[in-house]
């Protein structure tokens, strides 16, 4: 596997803007607002990548915690499959409040790290193995960001999970 050529497929849908005006603009919006990737997106962008199935691809993204597949009501073709990407979100301003009407039913938690900081990679990996969950979903009406994430539990209402510098606050 050439590490340049695979750098540049991803980027084709990760890090490179500008093909939304063109071509797939609600998919496009989807992902750079939403973090969901929609498989007629991925299919179409990455068969322009020779030698790997798109397939094969998005799979590469799930299993190093890149990406989770996900079901939500964002796309109207149910029967696409959805990933859930926070790596291509906007990042948030962590130290503004939560919205007005969420109420904590307890005192944040914060997970801290003996090296002072959040380990690089950790959060992704953290909030994408969330989504995988079967038990919650991806909560968009507060807003969704690369370091803020909130999901919504069966038995507990909502849990919001924002990276700090040097620690991962947990609301709930």
């Amino acid at each position: 596997l050439n590490p340049k050529w695979f750098v540049e497929c991803l980027g084709k849908i990760l890090t490179l803007p500008g093909r939304e005006g063109f071509e797939k603009r609600e998919m496009w919006t989807l992902l750079r607002q939403k973090g969901i990737l929609v498989q007629p997106l991925y299919v179409a962008v990455w068969k322009e990548c020779e030698g790997i199935d798109p397939e094969d691809m998005i799979q590469l993204l799930v299993n190093f915690h890149l990406a989770a597949e996900v079901q939500t009501d964002e796309f109207g073709q149910r029967r696409s499959k959805q990933f859930f990407v926070p790596a291509v979100l906007p990042t948030g301003d962590p130290s503004s409040a939560l919205p007005s009407a969420y109420q904590l039913r307890a005192s944040p938690l914060h997970i801290t790290f003996g090296t002072g900081y959040v380990i690089p990679g950790f959060f992704t990996r953290l909030v994408t193995s969330m989504a995988e969950s079967s038990q919650c979903s991806l909560y968009f009406r507060d807003g969704i960001f690369r370091n803020r994430v909130t999901f919504k539990f069966a038995d507990i209402n909502r849990v919001t999970l924002t990276q700090l510098s040097e620690a991962i606050q947990v609301d709930m």
